[in-house]
């Protein structure tokens, strides 16, 4: 008997070979880099901010103090890895395993479609061997 969590992981995961093996698109996480690892045209993408930056986004958009915002970012953070490895059997590193890192305090979210678009045009052009 599949739990829920079970059911919606496989639900996710259908969702997200049928996305990527039919068009070009940009999946951010639910674990899109370990479902799509054997995509020839998968580019492993973080988009991150320092913590500072994380906390004060959301603070913001919730209109809550920092020490609230910190809170948050840090319990989704806790659940995000343990997401990953509970679904994908393997331990989670942010950073490790990435093609490309692109900090969102720099480039903002249109930017970081924009790099990542671009990452995509490149790796068309000069597909891996």
């Amino acid at each position: 008997q599949r739990t829920s969590s079970e059911r919606f992981f496989q639900a996710m995961r259908q969702t997200i070979l049928d996305l990527g093996s039919t068009r070009t698109c940009i999946i951010e996480g639910r674990l899109s880099d370990y479902i799509l690892r054997d995509n020839p045209n998968l580019i492993r993408v973080l988009i991150t901010a320092p913590l500072d930056e994380r906390v004060r986004i959301v603070s913001t958009k919730r209109h809550i103090s920092n020490i609230e915002g910190k809170f948050i970012v840090r319990s989704k953070q806790r659940e995000r890895e343990k997401f990953y490895t509970r679904f994908s059997g393997g331990k989670w590193n942010m950073h490790m395993g990435k093609d490309l890192i692109v900090d969102r305090s720099v480039w903002g979210r249109e930017g970081c479609c924009e790099i990542i678009s671009a990452a995509y045009e490149y790796r068309k052009a000069h597909p891996l061997g």
